[in-house]
């Protein structure tokens, strides 16, 4: 079992993606308001009943089927990092998401100088979208059992 080149790959995605929040706050001038209006992953794709999902979520899942996919006796270290990263990104949310969690409504007039509120519905994460969530665990494992079938019917 080589989940070497796994955790290789998972530390490129999240090297990536801290990389593209750290753009999103240097282009919106460190204003989370604007950050979560421009984050293209964040826009709602699917809904289903009252829950909506943005492309994170999708991400979540498309990245731990291949995974999975690719590495399927490691399948309990890709579940085991899924948590990990989430449980960083909770420990991340509670010291930097302060300001923004304690603001009652997503006011885009503040950040574009409109006198309108931001669409909600339009986005997964109004707030603290750099936050754990245990919807991307769901995700995470749906596309590890995924993977794992695929591998299963495909290789074998």
């Amino acid at each position: 079992m080589n989940c070497w080149n796994a955790l290789i790959i998972l530390v490129v995605v999240a090297v990536a993606i801290v990389g593209r929040y750290v753009y999103l706050q240097w282009q919106n001038q460190h204003d989370e308001q604007r950050v979560v209006d421009n984050d293209i992953m964040n826009r709602v794709i699917v809904s289903v009943g009252e829950q909506r999902y943005s492309w994170w979520p999708i991400s979540h899942f498309i990245l731990y089927a291949l995974l999975a996919f690719l590495f399927p006796d490691c399948w309990l270290f890709l579940f085991a990092m899924g948590i990990l990263w989430e449980l960083i990104e909770y420990a991340v949310s509670l010291f930097a998401y302060r300001k923004l969690r304690d603001s009652e409504t997503y006011d885009a007039s503040k950040s574009r100088g409109e006198n309108k509120q931001f669409d909600k519905s339009s986005v997964q994460y109004a707030k603290e979208w750099w936050a754990g969530n245990i919807t991307d665990i769901y995700f995470n494992v749906a596309g590890i059992i995924v993977g794992l079938l695929l591998a299963k019917l495909i290789k074998h």
